[in-house]
């Protein structure tokens, strides 16, 4: 059981200051032999690929988060909301075979403070198949396949690979037929196509407790960077909705860009840690940026964040209505 409250002061209109987000709630079992069977039921957090900032395979992402309290990417995984699935998964040595059905539990999500909120994650049904399999000590890989009600499916692939005992590599792939969303928005029809999605990167572990991530990331599901001038004249309106249309569905909302994202444990005292985040549209040139101070005691922290974001009027970060900000946010655990 996992359950996480927020009470934020202040807010923006239309939002609650208490929201509560039961994250998970599941039982398993687990079959005791070398190859094991394991069965979980209930809400859980599926999360597949290896990427930091955007994650084409995690196909269960859309509508999983309730609010935002950070821009940190690794603690956006960790805050969301949970599917509700049935889920089978053969264990091996070195790999996994696992079959997650997800059945529409609701139409819409909900705004409630205390909702489940199972429009948001199970609106609609699925099933996913995932593949993980270890290659080598230093190569390991995973195939997945979506299927959705009314939706063509999606395939992915993703791999990590340690180079040295310093860097480790990875990459993930997403494609299959999709809806142009942006086009609906902007009033033209193009109907469904073949629509890629990757992200590849690599970390690099530095003395002094150091880590520093470069990722690339493409979301051919997003509009060129010719359809997004021209709705800038002629729809200005479609292009926010499509921004939190992106937001919802946690998609890369640009074309190409690029996350420059970093860590520092032990910042002058062992229980203080520094991470810091730098994302670029490669197609506008507008830029996000993104600094965290965070206090570790045993049952609380207390972290210091502040961010920017710059581009002019007509462009992805441009059009965030508040262009720098500071956040004070503790949080306790029990």
């Amino acid at each position: 059981l996992s359950d996480r409250l927020d009470q934020q002061r202040p807010i923006d209109d239309g939002d609650r200051s208490t929201l509560n987000s039961l994250r998970e709630a599941y039982v398993s079992w687990q079959q005791q032999a070398d190859a094991p069977w394991a069965i979980d039921i209930g809400r859980l957090q599926l999360r597949n690929g290896p990427a930091f900032g955007f994650n084409p395979t995690d196909y269960f992402r859309r509508g999983s988060l309730r609010t935002l309290t950070t821009a940190d990417p690794i603690a956006l995984r960790e805050n969301r909301l949970g599917t509700v699935v049935l889920r089978a998964q053969k264990l091996w040595a070195d790999g996994a075979f696992s079959l997650a059905l997800a059945p529409k539990l609701d139409d819409a999500p909900s705004t409630g403070s205390f909702s489940l909120d199972l429009g948001s994650t199970n609106a609609q049904d699925r099933v996913l198949a995932t593949w993980s399999q270890r290659l080598s000590e230093r190569v390991s890989g995973q195939l997945l396949w979506l299927g959705e009600r009314g939706q063509a499916p999606q395939f992915g692939a993703s791999g990590t690979a340690l180079f040295g005992d310093a860097v480790v590599a990875f990459a993930e792939w997403s494609g299959g037929r999709r809806d142009d969303t942006f086009a609906a928005l902007t009033g033209r029809n193009v109907g469904a196509r073949w629509r890629n999605q990757l992200a590849a990167g690599a970390t690099v572990s530095l003395p002094g407790q150091v880590a520093v991530t470069f990722e690339f990331d493409h979301n051919g599901a997003a509009p060129s960077h010719a359809d997004w001038l021209a709705a800038a004249g002629n729809a200005p309106a479609a292009l926010g909705q499509y921004l939190g249309q992106a937001a919802f569905a946690q998609d890369s909302a640009s074309r190409r860009a690029w996350m420059l994202y970093a860590t520092k444990k032990a910042l002058f005292v062992s229980s203080l840690d520094a991470t810091a985040l730098l994302r670029r549209n490669q197609d506008d040139g507008s830029w996000f940026a993104w600094v965290e101070l965070r206090h570790h005691w045993r049952s609380a922290d207390l972290a210091l964040q502040w961010q920017r974001a710059q581009g002019n009027r007509a462009s992805e970060y441009g059009l965030i209505p508040g262009k720098q900000s500071l956040q004070l946010v503790g949080t306790w655990f029990f």
